[in-house]
């Protein structure tokens, strides 16, 4: 049959409940997967835990408790819609004694029994599938007309069941439309394009957009493709995450544009902070008595790869940044200030150079003949791609 006649509550009409099911499936979040009128079932939400949550006894055994709530189960039939259950009470559900020696995983489920479909009960209940021992043991399917509340898991010779044996395996139950609760790693089968749901997780709502889950993509965050800094999984930045931006390490390559450098038993340390597409980074070496300096205009290494030079060009390899640099000459007890900018020097290969006030660049002889005692650094500010 196409098409089901009677509609749901025509005036002349006479309808089963069935239809009434059909009716109630209609307003939840489908499940295609099951068939074209099945809706994906689930515990009403509820306050101070939600429903249906599954507990230890209060005096252990091998019982499990199950407190009050509603349910939306669907039917093992894919046109037979959902019912709807109803818990006013704690119910204790009995564990099957555990095997001597090997472990088993149990599943505590919500299951409807309906004649019309299979068998010769009408009831729903609150019941234990016992899984198989074995040395590891697999979770028994979700029967069929049931949800799955929670996995138990009875360990060899167990004589108790607590709270640490016992993992929440609840969906919450969504109007169609509403946004789903779930785990980031328990994505919804088959879902519909604009389909909501909320990581309880990661506290991140995605969307479903047609053939991935999307975070959000509106002005007011930075996305992945233009912030280098901690992304959260959603995929854009928070304002908490920004205001926790931290300086990070790095270890600056010091080199020269004719004979590189050696450090010897120098120091050099650098550090930076990314601010969108901006990052400041600041350098720091220390020559020490074993150090070699070179030949040619010095540079130093950045931490992440500049955006090239706006105007660059032919004569004009200059980089989308720049700042201030510090010489210190301790054997004369002189100080002097400089200007570090980015310079493309091949490739392009975006580095720190200095050029002292007397707008020479810096190199082993200047501004000084550099010696064991000095150092240099530099602060600079550029823009990433």
């Amino acid at each position: 049959m196409a098409v089901l006649n009677p509609p749901n509550y025509l005036q002349a009409g006479t309808y089963t409940a069935r239809y009434d099911r059909l009716g109630q499936a209609a307003m939840l979040v489908p499940n295609q997967s099951a068939g074209a009128l099945a809706a994906r079932g689930g515990v009403r939400p509820a306050a101070s835990g939600g429903g249906l949550v599954v507990t230890q006894r209060a005096t252990p055994a091998m019982f499990v408790s199950i407190t009050a709530g509603s349910a939306f189960v669907p039917s093992a039939s894919a046109t037979g819609g959902v019912y709807v259950c109803h818990n006013d009470a704690s119910v204790d559900v009995a564990i099957s004694t555990a095997h001597a020696t090997l472990a088993r995983k149990d599943l505590i489920v919500a299951r409807v029994y309906d004649a019309e479909i299979s068998g010769a009960l009408n009831q729903w209940a609150l019941e234990s599938v016992t899984g198989t021992p074995a040395g590891s043991p697999a979770l028994p399917a979700t029967p069929s007309g049931a949800i799955a509340l929670a996995q138990v898991n009875v360990a060899a010779a167990a004589s108790t069941i607590v709270n640490a044996n016992i993992t929440d395996l609840r969906v919450l139950a969504t109007a169609l439309g509403g946004t789903m609760p779930l785990p980031s790693g328990s994505p919804p089968s088959s879902p519909y394009e604009g389909m909501a749901v909320y990581h309880t997780d990661t506290d991140l709502p995605k969307w479903y957009n047609g053939s991935t889950w999307r975070g959000w993509q509106d002005e007011g965050y930075q996305t992945a493709a233009n912030v280098t800094s901690t992304l959260t999984s959603g995929g854009y930045v928070t304002q908490t995450a920004l205001d926790a931006t931290a300086w990070q390490t790095y270890t600056p390559t010091w080199g020269a544009s004719t004979t590189n450098p050696s450090l010897g038993n120098g120091q050099i340390r650098g550090r930076y902070i990314v601010y969108g597409k901006m990052v400041h980074v600041q350098a720091w070496i220390g020559f020490g008595s074993t150090t070699t300096y070179g030949s040619g205009i010095w540079s130093i290494s950045l931490p992440i790869t500049a955006k090239d030079g706006w105007f660059a060009g032919s004569g004009n390899p200059f980089g989308v940044g720049g700042g201030t640099a510090l010489f210190n000459d301790t054997s004369a007890s002189n100080i002097a200030g400089g200007t570090a900018l980015l310079w493309d020097v091949g490739a392009p290969d975006w580095r720190i150079r200095m050029v002292s006030d007397a707008g020479s660049s810096v190199t082993s002889t200047v501004p000084w003949t550099w010696a064991n005692g000095d150092d240099v650094q530099v602060s600079v500010f550029y823009e990433i791609p």
